[in-house]
């Protein structure tokens, strides 16, 4: 009998678990030693045949299946956005240039399927902004300074018609300092002008 979800969720943990030593512990102990674990450790499906066969022979076939079915609803492969369009739509997209989870490339390759779709640049940014953050992990986080109101300009390139050039960006580093941005709308890219603070928006220009 195949097993299900649980049971392989289950199977994995255990296998996870017993390859960093962990199988003794609680399920406290556990969630607590795993959130100490050095970043050397992570890739510890090298060190597992059995769980690497289960990740390529369960995991990714059912992650499939997944992608299979939501692709009309979550999938991004169409680019006809012509209904939405028409309807008056607009699109504000901005993507972290150090994001760890889902390459910025995919964004980079929608925008573009979107431009060919649209025939040319100009009319594609009546309608959609994509704005890219370097720095920026998975939709905040990193070094870079994030978008601190892209909702609000959203909204106000709707109601007021007013397109957005840039996107306002900022972030409190390490030493307390505001770091301010003022995101570039792509293909234009963020480029310091070479002299000015480099904590401050003015200091760069879309190039």
């Amino acid at each position: 009998m195949r097993p299900t979800s649980l049971e392989t969720a289950n199977s994995i943990n255990e296998k996870v678990c017993q390859g960093l030593g962990l199988e003794k512990l609680s399920v406290e102990e556990r969630i607590k030693a795993l959130t100490n674990i050095p970043i050397e450790d992570v890739w510890f499906v090298r060190r597992l045949p059995e769980l690497h066969q289960i990740v390529v022979g369960r995991i990714r076939p059912d992650l499939q299946q997944v992608v299979t079915t939501f692709a009309d609803v979550l999938g991004v492969e169409n680019p006809d956005l012509s209904a939405f369009k028409a309807h008056g739509g607009k699109i504000l997209t901005w993507h972290g240039l150090a994001d760890s989870l889902i390459t910025p490339e995919l964004t980079i390759q929608y925008r573009a399927a979107l431009e060919r779709t649209w025939a040319g640049q100009k009319r594609l940014m009546n309608s959609t902004g994509c704005f890219l953050a370097p720095g920026v992990d998975h939709c905040w986080g990193g070094y870079g300074p994030s978008p601190v109101d892209d909702f609000g300009v959203l909204v106000k390139w709707v109601e007021e018609g007013v397109a957005p050039d840039v996107l306002p960006a900022s972030r409190i580093n390490d030493d307390g300092v505001n770091v301010t941005r003022n995101l570039c709308q792509w293909p234009r890219l963020l480029t310091y002008n070479g002299e000015g603070d480099m904590n401050d928006a003015s200091s760069f220009s879309c190039t």
